[in-house]
């Protein structure tokens, strides 16, 4: 009875090792398949290779998606931690990882698993679908394998759901981006690393600033300015609050599509009142004279809060500044700026108006979104303060 439960045993041990065995997917080794067109095929196959590739480049996978540049130039800081960390560990300034991906067809299908070549550290998470970036996308912090350094979501190869950035050093949650099939859209944010505190919030809608946004000093203890926009322009009440005092330096009771139909007022940061005037449809029609101000705190409001949303791309110790629109969904006047002109005795406002005007020409030329950011106005008007203005006729 003992040998009849035996030879039962190994019957059944054999049946489930053939089972396992006509279920399993072959595995090809990439460093052994023949690619063409983009598909990836096992050695003298005729048909596209179905089944687990190991070693796969993660630039094979990502390296001419659109989508997934959008999404890494959102990355900043923590882009170049990582680029540092892997010129480091690899003494290789342009790294590779290597990649376990299921593939179907020939092409990336289903989720894919990047790591540090020589070891198993493991650095990234992807999901394919035909080739596409589709579903849930992580980057691992490579000093600290277990720690999310940026993680979101793709569809059809484009951003898609809320974008998350996380410190290098600290791990806090530094900027929070929402997409919608690759074009900004919901919720922005941006964080201090170390107290996690706010220092910028907004919202977009379809690719334009729409809503509210706020700013605070790189702390996130002090509010600097809030604006309501509307589809990238100014729209609605305006302010802007001194960085030590707190006191409120700017005010515009009402902007209507990017030009003051309303009350202007300018403090210092004491709260001494320092300009009061009145516009119609954007053209100063009165001016109470209270008080002769500096050239400093006589700039518009315009200027002052583009100043405000002005600086470098830092995720933590920054001025707040908004998401630079990304070139693919606007054109750029980078190329008209190597012809600037010195800027004549006008307003730097004016000289901004100058190329805004030029952008929107290159826009209907070129035939595509003309949407300006508010870190696209602030570089415009660094160009004015060093003596640049757009070329006469845009």
């Amino acid at each position: 009875m003992k040998k009849y439960k035996e030879i039962l045993l190994a019957m059944l041990a054999t049946s489930v090792l053939l089972v396992l065995a006509g279920c399993s997917k072959p595995i090809l080794d990439y460093r052994n398949a023949n690619l063409s067109d983009g598909l990836i095929y096992a050695e003298n196959a005729n048909e596209p290779f179905t089944g687990t590739v190991t070693h796969v480049p993660d630039n094979f996978l990502l390296g001419d998606s659109a989508g997934y540049t959008k999404f890494m130039q959102e990355s900043g800081d923590q882009r170049y931690a990582l680029a540092q960390f892997m010129k480091i560990a690899l003494g290789n300034d342009s790294p590779v990882f290597l990649c376990t991906v299921s593939v179907r067809k020939g092409y990336a299908d289903g989720k894919a698993t990047c790591q540090l070549p020589r070891t198993n550290t493991k650095i990234m998470e992807a999901s394919f679908d035909g080739g596409r970036l589709s579903g849930k996308f992580v980057y691992y912090n490579p000093d600290k394998p277990n720690q999310t350094l940026i993680e979101g979501g793709f569809d059809e190869n484009q951003p898609d759901g809320t974008e998350k950035i996380y410190s290098s050093s600290t791990g806090e949650l530094v900027k929070k981006v929402g997409w919608s099939k690759g074009t900004y859209d919901g919720a922005y944010a941006r964080y201090n690393e170390t107290s996690g505190k706010i220092i910028q919030e907004g919202t977009y809608d379809e690719g334009k600033l729409d809503g509210l946004w706020k700013g605070y000093t790189a702390d996130g203890k002090q509010l600097i300015f809030r604006e309501r926009l509307k589809k990238n322009q100014l729209d609605g009440v305006a302010e802007k609050f001194d960085s030590e005092t707190g006191k409120r330096t700017s005010l515009v009771d009402k902007w209507v599509d990017g030009k003051i139909n309303g009350e202007q007022k300018t403090w210092d940061k004491n709260g001494i009142l320092l300009t009061d005037e009145v516009y119609d449809d954007g053209q100063k029609v009165a001016d109470k004279n209270t008080k002769e101000a500096s050239s400093a705190d006589s700039e518009s409001l315009r200027g002052r809060l583009d100043q405000a949303l002005a600086g470098p791309a830092s995720t933590s110790t920054s001025t707040p500044s908004t998401p630079a629109a990304t070139s693919a969904n606007r054109p750029t006047t980078d190329s008209t700026a190597a012809n600037a002109s010195p800027v004549p005795p006008v307003t730097v406002d004016a000289c901004v108006q100058g190329w805004t005007e030029a952008q929107h020409k290159e826009a209907a030329k070129a035939g595509v979104d003309d949407a300006v950011s508010v870190d696209q106005i602030s570089e415009w008007e660094a160009w004015c303060k060093d003596g640049k203005q757009a070329p006469p006729g845009g």
